[in-house]
């Protein structure tokens, strides 16, 4: 009897030992990475698997899903955290690395984990631009007709078109047009467009997008092959490359077609 006790107790405390290794935090540890020579912290208890892709570096632990994604949180919220291009970034001012992506993915017997870096940090100039253009936010800022009286975009500017001729936006004042960097911060227009933060072709293919949802609608004209899109907001025109021309009017959600346009 006392012996069949003792197997008990025995058993109850490695189930003990086992769940309390698997979901207690032990902290963290380094390693240094082969192909960069990049100290990484990461939770205790994980074995390095590999490193590839300049630079992505995988693990593999035992431990709980939740435990090494709680470690992996609190290692990430001790550096420099930053928006670039719309997702949330971290910087390692030690290693001099920024933290682009982590995860945890679970497996059968063991869990999986990876940290995504680039060696550096990465400027404001570069994490502004916009990489998604279905994932565009904008708003109307309508502050000029209380208080300025004239909108902040001009009513004429250029744009760089992808076969890297510029042409013209002519913008009609029904207030101004801001779009969400990529650091997540309103901006207007042109300034998103001459910084190179924002494409037009990103702006049309947001509003197709929207086309798409029933959020926005798209009149064709035949003759010239001009396109008006309007959403809720505001209307786009865009001047057809047939006869040679691809400037943009935009202007409220009156606006309306002129044939002096796109000459």
């Amino acid at each position: 009897m006392k012996k069949k006790n003792i197997i008990i107790l025995t058993i109850i405390l490695l189930i003990g030992i086992f769940i309390g290794l698997k979901y207690i935090p032990f902290g963290t540890t380094k390693y240094n990475m082969p192909n960069s020579n990049v100290e990484l912290k990461v939770p205790k208890l994980s074995s390095f698997e590999e490193e590839c892709c300049m630079f992505s570096a995988t693990f593999k632990s035992f431990r709980s899903k939740s435990s090494l994604q709680r470690e992996l949180d609190k290692i990430m919220n001790s550096y420099e955290k930053k928006i670039c291009n719309n997702r949330t970034i971290y910087y390692n001012e030690k290693q001099d690395i920024t933290i682009t992506e982590y995860g945890v993915k679970r497996g059968i017997l063991l869990n999986t984990f990876y940290v995504t870096y680039d060696k550096g940090s990465y400027e404001n100039n570069e994490c502004s631009v916009i990489t998604d253009s279905i994932k565009l936010k904008y708003q109307i800022d309508y502050d000029f007709k209380n208080k300025r009286g004239f909108c902040r975009i001009p009513e004429k500017f250029k744009y760089l078109n992808r076969n890297g001729e510029t042409y013209d936006v002519y913008y009609e004042c029904f207030g101004d047009l801001l779009f969400k960097t990529g650091m997540d911060k309103m901006e207007y227009l042109n300034y998103m467009l001459s910084s190179g933060w924002i494409s037009m072709h990103d702006v049309i293919d947001f509003l197709e997008y929207q086309v798409i949802n029933g959020e926005a609608t798209k009149n064709e004209f035949k003759d010239g092959g001009l396109v008006i899109y309007k959403n809720k907001d505001y209307s786009l025109l865009k001047c057809n490359n047939w006869t040679g021309n691809q400037d943009i009017y935009i202007g409220g959600t009156n606006f309306e077609y002129k044939e002096s346009y796109c000459k």
